[in-house]
């Protein structure tokens, strides 16, 4: 079974979750705005980038490039917390705090399928 590359709409879709910008994308995972710009456009870079960005999001190689939620699944939930009043009464490091562990028990569940 072949497996598509996720990587650059992993990585929107984690831009977009967590209300940041390209250079604070850069900030957190220690690569330069530009390689960010080329990866999300293209879904392509080197190891040593992809290590660091897998990282700094706390997931896997496999789940970062071939795995993960897609684009709009990832916006859904997002979208779907940020009506909840308690959760957008959060501080932003509390709110990613849930949302990773949210996105893990969702996981969780998809395995026991």
């Amino acid at each position: 079974m072949e497996k598509t590359n996720h990587l650059s709409d992993n990585l929107r879709a984690y831009q977009y979750t967590q209300g940041k910008s390209l250079a604070e994308l850069s900030l957190e995972f220690g690569i330069a705005r530009s390689t960010i710009q080329s990866v999300m456009a293209d879904g392509n870079t080197t190891l040593d980038t992809l290590i660091r960005i897998a990282c700094a999001m706390h997931c896997s190689l496999d789940e970062l490039v071939f795995g993960g939620r897609p684009a709009k699944q990832m916006d859904g939930i997002h979208s779907f917390m940020g009506r909840l009043e308690w959760f957008a009464g959060l501080p932003a490091e509390k709110q990613e705090k849930f949302m990773f562990h949210l996105l893990e028990m969702l996981k969780l569940l998809e395995h026991d399928e």
